[in-house]
């Protein structure tokens, strides 16, 4: 509470009603040329003069209230995503408060002296809360608090990840949010989410993951639809079966192969032996094996890279018997006619025998191979198709090169070989 002073005659009076105001209360103060006195029930003050005359009643008094006390004590203060926001405040007893929720024009109206609800669900923007608290003489508080409403969710998005298929144990991503401010929580595959921040850079097991990332902005709101990465990390080598060829002995010089792996694709590699390693695929045809004891070995290697860390072996050994004929029969063989069926995309061969024995068109990864028996002199037709890579080719360009090799063993002779290149030509269908 404070007190004023109210001159009825000269702005000196007044100066010298407040000077003396520290002694006055409500009793005798003097200077010196006055003495004042309080009359309560007249709510004026007296002066006279030091002798007791001159006694002058013109110094009305009155008291104001101080401003009342109000604090704003909960609510949303910045960002936040409730549209129903509630506020809590204190106002010092017994003083009249009102309230306004606005957006720049206050419209206050009465509102409960500890909390106020906004009437209704609030649009994203900009808001202010006001309150106000009047006493009963007059004395006024005001507080303001502005607060913007966002209900509208961010959406994340990842801007670099690893491959899909990786045989890195690191790994790293980069992501961003629509929204600047926003904090994001990442996980992988099930786990928990965990706050983290953009790049996020960390070793993962082996085999499949994925890479989840979400954003929140400053009012709360999280992304429904968090961004996600699958990828696997891949650094075991894949296996390699054989699957059938010759165990134990075996009477020709000639040993045929097949094998897989359970993954795929794969890039497999062979060697007979001691010999070099080489690119293969199944089946793998080897000829011309010496007699004795022999050694196949294949291993797989994946698109990453990982080679198998066993390779599949087979042992056999070639005990084939030779027959010298003292007049050994011809193996003089020739080509004859190739005749194309443009149709098909295939070919056959004429190939002409100097008497009984086998032809065998050998086959390669772009060769199909295929076999003829003769018991005589004749002219044999051998099929010349494509496969694997030739046959893509062939079907994509209309048109493939295969080199031919052609075995001929007649019976009771020496086995020859003649190479011949021909060119498969496939006709496209009319539109």
């Amino acid at each position: 509470m404070k007190t004023e002073f109210r001159h009825m005659g000269t702005a000196t009076a007044v100066a010298t009603a407040m000077a003396i105001l520290a002694v006055l209360a409500f009793g005798v103060a003097r200077s010196e040329a006055y003495v004042y006195w309080a009359d309560g029930s007249a709510d004026q003050i007296s002066r006279a003069e030091n002798d007791g005359s001159g006694v002058k009643a013109n110094f009305l008094w009155r008291t104001v209230e101080s401003p009342p006390t109000l604090t704003i004590d909960s609510g949303p203060q910045g960002p936040t995503s409730n549209s129903f926001p509630t506020f809590g405040f204190t106002a010092q007893a017994g003083s009249t408060v009102t309230c306004s929720v606005d957006q720049g024009t206050p419209s206050f109206g009465p509102c409960s002296t500890s909390t106020t609800h906004v009437p209704g669900a609030l649009a994203d923007g900009v808001w202010n809360f006001r309150v106000k608290a009047v006493n009963g003489l007059g004395g006024e508080s005001n507080l303001d608090r502005e607060f913007t409403v966002d209900t509208v969710a961010p959406d994340t998005i990842i801007d670099s990840h690893p491959p899909a298929l990786t045989l890195n144990q690191l790994v790293g991503f980069e992501f961003h949010s629509t929204e600047t401010g926003s904090y994001f929580q990442c996980r992988f595959d099930d786990g928990d989410w965990l706050l983290c921040s953009s790049p996020v850079n960390t070793y993962v097991n082996e085999g499949p993951q994925v890479f989840q990332v979400r954003a929140t902005d400053g009012a709360g709101n999280v992304d429904p639809t968090p961004a996600s990465f699958s990828f696997t990390s891949d650094r075991t080598g894949p296996d390699a079966t054989i699957d059938s060829g010759p165990e134990g002995t075996i009477d020709t010089d000639e040993a045929t192969f097949t094998f897989s792996s359970g993954e795929s694709p794969v890039q497999f590699r062979c060697r007979m032996d001691d010999g070099d390693e080489q690119d293969c695929v199944s089946p793998k045809t080897f000829t011309g094996l010496t007699n004795g004891d022999h050694v196949f070995e294949v291993y797989a290697v994946d698109q990453l890279g990982n080679p198998g860390l066993v390779s599949e072996t087979r042992n056999f050994t070639v005990n084939k018997q030779v027959i010298v004929d003292p007049d050994p029969p011809s193996n003089a063989f020739s080509f004859g006619r190739l005749k194309l069926n443009r149709k098909q995309g295939s070919a056959t061969l004429q190939v002409k025998t100097p008497g009984a024995g086998t032809v065998f068109l050998v086959g390669s990864p772009t060769v199909a191979p295929g076999l003829k028996t003769v018991k005589a002199k004749a002219t044999v037709v051998i099929p010349v198709k494509a496969k694997g890579k030739a046959a893509k080719t062939l079907k994509k360009k209309g048109k493939v090169t295969l080199a031919l090799k052609v075995r001929f063993t007649p019976t009771g002779g020496e086995v020859r070989i003649k190479t011949k290149t021909v060119k498969l030509v496939r006709s496209r269908p009319r539109k």
